[in-house]
């Protein structure tokens, strides 16, 4: 029941991003800035989170105290984190943004957002050497049709600019990177590791590898 819970929680919350982002733009705010806001309040939330849970942070101060061994990654694999946080996070949620701005609604730029499926099963066939089967390029096909139809492709009634529909698979594209940078690193490092390096990088130690820690 508590996973049903968080599962339609999370579903809304994530719904509802779209209509504070119009609030922010309606009060000029341009999208790069709302990136920034939106970075800001979820790390300010998961403090207060921690605050209030403290049983969730221990596995942090056990790393930070105890076990700094943990808090170390080879210093060619920094490009995989890069990767996640600003060509993934940043840019997607830029492009999401700006597409709602251009095209003045919420509705298309989220159905475009999720070609991000279709993204992570093209490139983990290159990347990863995923099996590419009959069904998978069938729900393939049957995405991109379907999207064609919601966002007026085949009609006159929705005519989007192409600056528009760019925004849209952008941000589709960038979401897709998350997946397919973690792939590449969920393998080598913990999960609490990945997740950490997201708070803050302190400190480079030589040419092999660098600490981070969560402070």
């Amino acid at each position: 029941m508590n996973s049903v819970v968080c599962i339609t929680s999370a579903g809304i919350l994530w719904g509802i991003i779209a209509i504070f982002i119009s609030l922010l733009k309606d009060l000029g705010f341009n999208s790069l800035q709302c990136v920034a806001i939106r970075v800001f309040f979820s790390a300010l939330c998961l403090v207060i989170y921690l605050s209030i849970f403290p049983l969730q942070f221990v596995p942090f101060i056990y790393l930070n105290i105890f076990d700094r061994s943990k808090l170390k990654i080879e210093f060619k694999d920094i490009i995989y984190f890069l990767g996640t946080g600003i060509l993934s996070i940043i840019f997607f949620n830029y492009c999401y943004f700006e597409a709602i701005e251009v095209i003045g609604g919420v509705a298309i730029p989220a159905l475009l957002l999720y070609m991000a499926p279709i993204f992570v099963m093209i490139m983990s066939f290159f990347f990863f050497h995923e099996n590419l089967n009959k069904r998978k390029v069938l729900a393939l096909f049957i995405t991109i049709i379907g999207l064609c139809f919601i966002t007026g492709a085949f009609s006159q009634e929705v005519i989007l600019s192409g600056k528009a529909i760019l925004l849209g698979l952008g941000a589709g594209f960038g979401y897709a990177l998350y997946s397919i940078f973690s792939k590449m690193i969920i393998d080598k490092y913990e999960a609490v590791t990945i997740i950490t390096l997201y708070y803050r990088v302190k400190k480079i130690r030589g040419r092999k590898s660098f600490n981070i820690s969560y402070d």
